[in-house]
């Protein structure tokens, strides 16, 4: 009996000892069953990948002046609907002549898509970071670029070290500390948009 015992305590060591030499991805977990005998059971730690999102500037002279918005992809009608353009924009119709665009493309990785969508009108230009899943479901979507034709209202964002740093000019807003407001977003675990918290 205790050279089983002996044999099996030298046959554990040496197991725990080469796996610990082994990639550090894998644990060995000694776990002890009814019986009294010993079970290696080998699970693999997952360690989540943060995604990176690619940076950008979103604003007039980036956007507009350098034609990323009108030069870019135009969605057609089977995209209109499989990107979900009326859950994004309440105000999309098919006879408004609003024209709407793929603009540029942040991030694509195992289930999750990252898009930056535009839309064009002579008057006015908004553009969306959107999220979607594996099946191309809108999962969030928040406006990140907005500009008119009066200037009173316009919204600019920088896209850096997975962040969105969003900043609204608003030149009828009542109280002057309102009148520019920054506002910092990041992607969370559930690939939605969250507001940072510091």
């Amino acid at each position: 009996m205790s050279f089983y015992l002996r044999s099996r305590s030298a046959i554990l060591l040496f197991s725990l000892l080469n796996s610990t030499c082994n990639s550090s991805t894998e644990k060995n977990i000694v776990e002890e069953n009814q019986y009294d005998s010993i079970t290696i059971v080998n699970k693999k730690s997952v360690t989540p990948v943060k995604a990176k999102l690619k940076e950008t500037v979103l604003n007039e002279k980036n956007v507009i002046a350098a034609k990323r918005l009108s030069a870019s992809k135009k969605i057609d009608a089977d995209g209109y609907r499989s990107l979900s353009i009326k859950m994004i924009d309440s105000t999309a119709t098919g006879e408004n002549g609003f024209r709407y665009h793929v603009i540029d493309t942040l991030l694509s990785d195992e289930g999750i898509k990252v898009l930056l969508i535009g839309r064009a009108y002579e008057s006015e230009n908004f553009i969306w970071i959107t999220i979607y899943d594996d099946h191309d479901k809108l999962l969030d979507h928040k406006t990140v670029y907005y500009d008119n034709a009066e200037g009173f209202l316009s919204v600019e964002t920088v896209i850096k070290n997975n962040q969105l740093t969003i900043t609204t000019f608003n030149e009828y807003a009542q109280q002057e500390k309102d009148k520019k407001t920054t506002e910092v977003y990041h992607l969370n675990e559930n690939n939605k948009i969250s507001l940072k918290v510091n």
